[in-house]
């Protein structure tokens, strides 16, 4: 027998467990005067926040790019799910708008699964738009994809997109269960009255 093969891809993340039983009292506090700053890494996809990258004009727990705001979520939806999800944060699903972005995004979901954006062929088969009705200016859809896959079954096949390892495009079945990413404009300071 030989030696044994390199490691696959990661799959996808399994279901949350149960909740924890709860933790001792914690010590007093004391008071802190000025900003808070951003809390700590609490969970295995906090580490892919950066505190340092969250910025006045974003919403607390969301990230800072350029011009915008991104929330990486840690429970899992649907593709209509998610897309509600973000409406009703006054945001939409993640629209990448060129290499950079791209770039950037890769670093922040490394390793941490799934996560749809806002890219699907469900009006017209095999022409992918953004859920703002635009086409990409790029793909950087992984090799084979998107390949509209129906696992055999007499069924429609895979209509909505999403980031996997490396952060490269895949088609999913909009049903299946996954991360998402929220983005909206960054928020322009106001002065006070206005």
């Amino acid at each position: 027998m030989g030696p044994p093969g390199e490691q696959g891809p990661r799959g996808l993340l399994g279901p949350v467990g149960p909740q924890g039983p709860p933790g001792p009292p914690g010590l007093p506090g004391v008071p802190i005067r000025g900003p808070v700053p951003p809390v700590g890494p609490v969970s295995m996809q906090d580490e892919a926040v950066n505190p340092t990258l969250w910025a006045p004009g974003c919403p607390l727990e969301w990230l800072n790019h350029r011009d915008k705001c991104y929330f990486f979520s840690k429970d899992l939806h649907s593709f209509d799910d998610a897309k509600t999800s973000c409406e009703l944060m006054s945001a939409s699903l993640l629209i990448i708008n060129d290499k950079e972005e791209q770039k950037w995004l890769r670093k922040q979901v490394q390793g941490k699964g799934y996560f749809w954006m806002g890219l699907t062929d469900k009006d017209e088969e095999s022409v992918w738009r953004w859920l703002d009705g635009t086409q990409p200016a790029f793909t950087m859809w992984k090799p084979g994809q998107p390949d509209n896959w129906n696992h055999g079954h007499d069924i429609s096949g895979e209509d909505c997109a999403g980031l996997i390892h490396e952060a490269l495009w895949n088609d999913f079945f909009c049903e299946d269960l996954i991360s998402y990413i929220c983005q909206k404009e960054l928020e322009q300071s106001r002065p006070l009255g206005s």
